[in-house]
């Protein structure tokens, strides 16, 4: 009766060793390998993306008088540069529906998402007359694919 007990213990303790050896490997490899397909599962449905706010920018030029000694000569000559300050935004509207939809690779799953991102923006003009010159970037800026409104290089009237 020592005997059975012994060898169902025997065998139960041995099976259990190879399964905890089976799972730890497993692990291992499943997790080891998740940086390679991340790349892969980014060149198949896309790299993660980041959605920033537009921004716009109000430049201006101003002139300064620059004294310079050359040659023992002292000679004084107009510098003009341009100036920029970051115009805030004052307000928001943004509507975004979120579609997840997870992809295997390996023995990985991925969340993936299908974003429907609108956005429109209002910003506040700082300064007590019209601004003549915006630059903006964000939402609306050259290769960006996304529907947000932003005002850019077109003039900026004050409020009210």
């Amino acid at each position: 009766m020592f005997k059975r007990i012994a060898a169902i213990t025997a065998i139960f303790v041995c099976t259990a060793v190879a399964w905890a050896i089976l799972g730890s490997t497993i692990f291992y490899r499943t997790y080891n390998a998740e940086s390679g397909l991340s790349g892969r599962v980014a060149s198949t449905w896309g790299a993660p993306q980041a959605q920033t706010p537009p921004a716009i920018t109000h430049e201006w030029q101003e002139e300064r008088t620059v004294e310079v000694e050359e040659n023992g000569k002292k000679t004084k000559h107009k510098e003009t540069y341009t100036r920029s300050e970051p115009v805030k935004i004052d307000g928001s509207r943004i509507t975004a529906a979120l579609h997840i939809d997870y992809r295997q690779k390996g023995l990985l799953w991925f969340s993936t998402y299908k974003v429907d991102f609108d956005g429109s923006y209002t910003f506040q003009n700082p300064t007590s007359r019209d601004l003549p010159r915006v630059a903006g970037s964000g939402a609306n800026s050259p290769g960006s694919k996304h529907k947000g409104r932003v005002a850019r290089g077109i003039p900026l009237a004050r409020a009210g």
